[in-house]
């Protein structure tokens, strides 16, 4: 069976989604995809079992043709529109991935449903880990 991804018409006339920049919609469906469904029905429909434990590192952004700027981009434009939540922001270590919460039909909510011009749900954590290249030595 092929596999694909079901998009409401809510969520496709949402004023949200009409302000995702084109790389940000690719970058959500790519996130659509990563979603893994009950083998059983409920009430009818087959519950996502892992809406809240996505993975999307950005090696495997650059793999899929997406650079570390317009990946970081389309994160934050995703995040401030309700589409995604950051559960843990991961670390700079090989095997700290950051695991993000899909807050869509399926998922915990529709935040992104509530979404206006100038409305910001969350935004990124900054990286506070001081490295090399930030502060460069005083000579």
């Amino acid at each position: 069976m092929a596999k694909g991804v079901y998009l409401s018409i809510e969520l496709i006339e949402s004023k949200a989604f009409h302000s995702l920049t084109g790389t940000s919609k690719e970058i959500l469906l790519h996130f659509l995809l990563k979603r893994t469904f009950a083998k059983k029905k409920i009430n009818g429909k087959r519950p996502c079992t892992n809406h809240d434990r996505i993975n999307f590192a950005y090696t495997e952004a650059r793999k899929k043709g997406f650079s570390q700027k317009r990946f970081t981009r389309s994160i934050d434009d995703l995040l401030a529109k309700g589409f995604i939540s950051v559960v843990h922001p991961g670390g700079g270590f090989e095997k700290d991935k950051a695991v993000y919460s899909l807050l869509t039909e399926d998922g915990t909510s529709n935040k992104w449903a509530l979404w206006h011009s100038g409305t910001v749900f969350e935004r990124r954590q900054k990286d506070s880990i001081p490295r090399g290249f930030c502060n460069p030595k005083k000579v």
